[in-house]
């Protein structure tokens, strides 16, 4: 088995294989360059791999998506044989800055909104029930579409969202509110 084949395997799609790939081809040629062997290869000696990508100006961003594809070689190398270890288990860039958005609505402010969303602006009430699953459940507009009947479970106030290539399957609580306009909804 190959490592695009490995990557296949564990469900990556056709671009994060390519990126990986290209990743991994920075990281062999440096193994090459260095003389070394990825099969022997120490946790040491990726910290060297690393300092070597700080000295070609890398962001830190970049140097944790080349780690990534390593980590994901390694963890290649122990299914093939060729390794009893991932020495870049655990081994990340540290400091990077990650925005998040501001100004964004409390959580009273957005109960608020649901409360008043269908008196105020007269919708049907299967747009006031996506908004209740925005709010209280968090889910995503990917999820909100694959989302159907059989997913529902009102005896016991429950929603089951169904995974993808981006997320986990999982359960999650309705609020008594929801569960009511649900029925209601489900029954009309």
């Amino acid at each position: 088995m190959t490592f695009t084949d490995y990557l296949r395997q564990k469900g990556h799609s056709g671009s994060t294989i390519s990126t990986y790939s290209k990743y991994l081809a920075c990281f062999t040629e440096w193994l090459e360059q260095e003389q070394l062997s990825a099969d022997v290869i120490s946790y040491m000696e990726l910290l060297d791999f690393i300092r070597h990508l700080q000295s070609m100006n890398k962001s830190k961003a970049l140097i944790n998506a080349i780690l990534c594809a390593v980590r994901h070689y390694f963890n290649y190398l122990v299914v093939e044989g060729k390794r009893t270890d991932n020495p870049a288990t655990g081994l990340f860039m540290k400091g990077i800055i990650r925005r998040l958005p501001n100004n964004l609505l409390s959580q009273d402010e957005m109960i608020h909104l649901y409360e008043c969303y269908q008196l105020q602006l007269q919708v049907d009430a299967s747009k006031k029930i996506m908004l209740g699953l925005f709010i209280y459940q968090g889910v995503t507009v990917e999820e909100l579409k694959r989302l159907s009947v059989k997913d529902i479970y009102l005896k016991e106030g429950k929603v089951f969202i169904s995974g993808s290539s981006h997320s986990n399957e999982r359960w999650l609580r309705l609020e008594a509110v929801q569960v009511l306009e649900l029925q209601a909804y489900i029954k009309a």
